[in-house]
């Protein structure tokens, strides 16, 4: 049982240090406000802290490249989706996301999965299956 939880800690670890890094870099890029880059991270951490697949689910890669990352996390009842654009140009994603929409847990808007996703720069998304 250790190992795993190490291992759920290190997951744990690089998404916040990525999802740290895409936040500052969209924040620099962007010429965002202080208010806006905390009021990103607090959505965040609110996503994380009320979603039961964020915290305990499983984990599956879905697409790796090397400026971006598209994986999921599921529970019974609950799958939510990470998307990860460290590049500073958009990215289309095409993976299988065995669902055709999501809600964001951040911004709460829909996201319909026809066609792909676009990822913009520098940017990130939780998108919770229905």
């Amino acid at each position: 049982m250790k190992p795993f939880r190490s291992l759920r800690l290190r997951i744990t670890l690089l998404c916040a240090l990525l999802l740290t890094l895409c936040c500052a870099a969209l924040a620099v890029t962007s010429n965002l406000s202080a208010i806006h880059l905390t009021d990103t991270i607090a959505a965040m951490a609110k996503a994380h802290r009320e979603s039961r697949a964020l915290r305990y689910g499983d984990f599956t890669d879905l697409l790796i490249t090397n400026r971006q990352t598209v994986f999921q996390r599921a529970v019974e009842g609950e799958r939510v989706i990470v998307a990860i654009n460290a590049e500073d140009k958009p990215f289309h994603a095409h993976f299988n996301a065995n669902c055709g929409r999501a809600v964001d847990l951040i911004t709460g808007a829909p996201h319909d999965f026809g066609g792909g996703s676009e990822l913009p720069p520098y940017s990130v998304a939780f998108w919770k299956c229905e």
